[in-house]
C-alpha cells in the first residue's frame, strides 16, 4: 500500500554545492541496546497472528536473490543474513514456549536495536491504517460518477537508489515532455480530466469523500450494486507529496488538534460539499489501483496482517524485518461505534509496507484491517511510541 512521496527537493540537493548542505549529520537510525535495556516482551495479540505475518515476510525475503542486501539503517547488509533472522524467530514463536522462555531465548539468540526516533531518543509517533469499503460500480452511472484509475501508460517510476545510495528506498515518479522528465500531473488536474477519455478508468465509486480517503489508506473493498467484493489494492502513485487536509482544517480553524479524527475530516467535507474540491486538489498526491479478488497488500508484494503489518521509511529500515512496538491503541465501545478511552498496545510485527507521509526514523503506521471498528482506532490513533528491531547475532 505504497502511499506517494516527495522526492524532488532530494534530486535539487544533489546538486547543491556541499558548502549549502547542513554540516551536522542526524543520529544513527538504530541503536543497538545493552540486554538490560531490553523491554519485556509481553505481546498483546495472539500467536496465529504473528505466524501468518512472519509466513508473508518470508515470502518476500525468499524472492530476494542471495547477493542482494537490504537496508539496516545507515548501513547495509546482506539478505539472506536477514531472511536467517526472521525464519529463526518464526521458529521460535511456532514453539510451544511460555513468555518468559521465549524473552529468554530471543535474548540469548538475537541483538535489539532502538530506532532512533524523531528526537533521536527513541521518540516514534504511530498512526494506523486500514482497508475502507466503497460503494461503487464497474460502469459509470448517475449513481457511480468518480472514476479511480489503473497507473497511465505514461506514468514512469525512477528507482534513486541506482543512481546514489544515498537515495535507497525511494523512488521518483514522473512522465516524459519531450526528452525531459517532468512531475506527472497532480490532484487537481486528474480530477479536473487530465487523465479522461483514455480508458484508465478502473471503477467508478459513489461518493468523492470515499474516494478521497481511500487512495489515503492505499487499499480498500470494492462493494458492488450485486453485493459482491473485490479488492482495490495499490498500485502506483503520481510521486507528489502528500499534505494533511486535516492539518489545514486545524489551521483554518474549522476543527481542534485536540480532538481531531478521521471521521470529523469526513463529516467535515460532506457537510461543506462546495469546499471540498478545493480541499481535495490542496493534496497533491493520487494514487492508482489495480482491481483484484485478493488483497490487501503492502508495498512488498505479500498480504497484510492486521495488528501485525507495519509501515515505516523503506530508506531507513529493513523490507520484511522483525519489529516489537510500544504504544497506546483505543479501547472501543461495545458496538465499537466509538473510543472509550486508552490502553497499552505492546507486540511484535512485521515490517511489510511503507507510505508517503512515513518517513524518518520516528514514524511508524499499523495495519488495523477492515471494516467498521478499525476505522475508528485507525481514524484515532496518534500516539507516541516506541520501535525495535531484532536480528540475530551473528556467528
Amino acid at each position: 500500500m505504497v502511499r506517494p512521496t516527495a522526492l524532488l527537493l532530494l534530486l535539487v540537493a544533489t546538486w547543491l554545492p556541499a558548502c549549502h548542505r547542513a554540516a551536522v549529520a542526524p543520529p544513527p537510525a538504530l541503536e543497538r541496546l545493552a540486554p538490560e535495556a531490553w523491554p519485556p516482551f509481553a505481546d498483546d495479540l495472539d500467536r496465529p497472528s504473528l505466524l501468518r505475518a512472519c509466513d508473508q515476510s518470508l515470502t518476500y525475503l525468499r524472492s530476494l536473490a542471495p547477493e542482494a542486501t537490504v537496508v539496516w539503517g545507515e548501513q547495509r547488509l546482506p539478505a539472506p543474513r536477514l531472511l536467517e533472522s526472521v525464519q529463526a524467530f518464526c521458529d521460535l514463536a511456532g514453539q510451544d514456549l511460555t513468555a518468559e522462555n521465549f524473552g529468554r531465548a530471543l535474548h540469548e539468540r538475537f541483538d535489539l536495536y532502538r530506532a532512533a526516533g524523531t528526537d533521536g531518543r527513541g521518540r516514534v509517533v504511530f498512526t494506523a491504517y486500514y482497508e475502507p469499503e466503497v460503494a461503487g460500480s464497474l460502469t459509470p452511472s448517475p449513481d457511480y460518477p468518480v472514476p479511480l484509475y489503473r497507473p497511465p501508460e505514461d506514468l514512469i517510476t525512477v528507482d534513486l537508489g541506482r543512481f546514489r545510495d544515498e537515495y535507497r528506498g525511494r523512488n521518483l515518479y514522473g512522465r516524459l515532455d519531450g526528452r525531459s522528465l517532468v512531475p506527472y500531473h497532480d490532484r487537481a488536474a486528474i480530477d479536473g480530466g487530465a487523465l479522461a477519455g483514455r480508458g484508465l478508468e478502473l471503477c467508478w465509486l459513489k461518493d468523492p469523500v470515499d474516494a478521497f480517503f481511500l487512495q489515503i489508506e492505499g487499499s480498500g473493498r470494492l462493494l458492488l450494486p450485486d453485493g459482491t467484493t473485490r479488492h482495490l489494492n495499490f498500485a502506483s502513485a503520481n510521486g507528489r507529496p502528500y499534505r494533511s487536509i486535516g492539518k489545514i482544517l486545524i489551521e483554518a480553524g474549522e476543527l481542534d488538534a485536540e480532538s481531531i479524527s478521521m471521521q470529523q475530516v469526513q463529516e467535515w467535507l460532506r457537510d461543506h460539499p462546495q469546499r471540498s474540491a478545493a480541499l481535495f486538489a490542496a493534496n497533491p498526491s493520487y494514487v492508482f489501483f489495480d482491481l483484484a479478488d485478493d488483497g490487501p497488500f503492502g508495498s512488498l508484494g505479500v498480504r497484510l496482517t492486521p495488528g501485525r503489518s507495519i509501515a515505516t521509511d523503506a530508506a531507513l529500515f529493513p523490507k520484511g524485518g522483525i519489529c516489537f512496538i510500544t504504544t497506546d491503541q483505543p479501547r472501543l465501545t461495545g458496538d465499537g461505534s466509538a473510543v472509550a478511552g486508552w490502553q497499552p498496545l505492546a507486540r511484535f510485527t512485521l515490517n511489510q509496507d511503507t507510505g508517503g507521509a512515513i518517513r524518518g526514523a520516528g514514524r511508524v503506521d499499523l495495519f488495523w484491517g477492515h471494516g467498521a471498528a478499525a476505522a475508528v482506532s485507525a481514524g484515532h490513533l496518534h500516539h507516541e511510541g516506541r520501535l525495535y528491531w531484532l536480528l540475530l547475532k551473528e556467528g
